[in-house]
């Protein structure tokens, strides 16, 4: 009987080291294949930064002032078409609002009017974190 316990546990212990591994290999992809930030945007800097890992919706205003839904692009029509049908489904799904630094005040007012008028309950604005000044 004590063979059967023996040989039980060496063949639990390489399972479990696998499986560990797959959970870590897991925890290092996911934060890269869940944000939508291949629309190259230069984001303000503020003094915090932080990334949540869950399914959003990403908003961005680009340099030459188009609009992508996911790093799509998309027409303010269309864009408010396919919000709408978000928020019917699940008002308080996060929404992302990129835009460059440069980008002007009154575009950004407006899309986040929009995205409000439409029913959204979490709103969000990117940005990147502020690099520390050293003395």
């Amino acid at each position: 009987m004590n063979h059967f316990k023996d040989t039980v546990s060496e063949t639990i212990v390489p399972m479990a080291g696998v499986a560990m591994l797959v959970l870590i290999m897991l925890m290092v992809t996911a934060p890269v294949l869940l944000t939508h930030s291949s629309t190259k945007v230069n984001l303000p800097e503020t003094g915090t930064a932080e990334t949540k890992l869950e399914e959003n919706l990403s908003i961005t205003i680009t340099p030459e002032g188009l609009l992508t839904l996911n790093d799509r692009p998309i027409s303010p029509d269309s864009l408010k078409a396919r919000l709408k049908q978000y928020y019917e489904k699940d008002p308080y799904r996060l929404t992302i609002i990129r835009a460059d630094k440069k980008e002007h005040f009154g575009k950004v007012i407006d899309l986040l009017s929009v995205v409000k008028s439409l029913g959204a309950k979490r709103i969000a604005f990117a940005t990147v974190k502020k690099k520390e000044k050293r003395l």
